[in-house]
C-alpha cells in the first residue's frame, strides 16, 4: 500500500512524502516507518506495482492540473482491480470525482470523506 502524504499514519504502507508539508513534525519519520521521498505526481516505482494507494494528506486546494496529475499517477502505479482512495478534507470528497474519472478509474463514487476509484 502506498501512503501519498502519508506521514506513518497507516501501519506497513509506504509513506510517498516530500516533506513540504509535513503535519506531525516531530513525531515523522519514527523508526520502522517506510518512506519514499518523492513528490506524488512522479513516485520512483514501476508501473503497475501496487494494490491500493490512499492519499491522506493531499493538499486539494491546489491547481487542477496538480490533482489530475496524482489521478494519472494513481492509475500508472496501481495493479488491475486496484484502488485508489483519495481524503479530501477542503471541498469535500466530491471534488476529486471527476479528476479520478479522467484518468481511467472506473466504480468512482465517494464513501465517507473519501473519493475512490477502481482501475480496470
Amino acid at each position: 500500500m502506498l501512503n501519498f502524504g502519508g506521514e506513518g499514519e497507516i501501519a506497513d504502507a509506504i509513506n510517498v512524502n516530500n516533506f513540504t508539508q509535513v503535519l506531525r513534525s516531530g513525531t515523522f519519520p519514527k523508526p520502522g516507518d517506510t518512506v519514499l521521498r518523492a513528490d506524488f505526481r512522479q513516485v520512483p516505482l514501476p508501473d503497475a506495482s501496487v494494490d491500493v494507494i490512499v492519499g491522506n494528506r493531499l493538499p486539494w486546494s491546489a491547481t487542477d492540473e496538480w490533482a489530475g496529475a496524482i489521478c494519472r499517477e494513481a492509475f500508472r502505479l496501481l495493479k488491475a482491480g486496484g484502488v485508489v482512495r483519495l481524503f479530501a478534507s477542503t471541498g469535500g470528497a466530491t471534488s476529486c470525482l471527476d479528476w479520478l474519472r479522467q484518468a481511467g478509474f472506473v466504480e468512482v463514487e465517494t464513501r465517507e470523506r473519501y473519493a475512490q476509484g477502481v482501475k480496470p
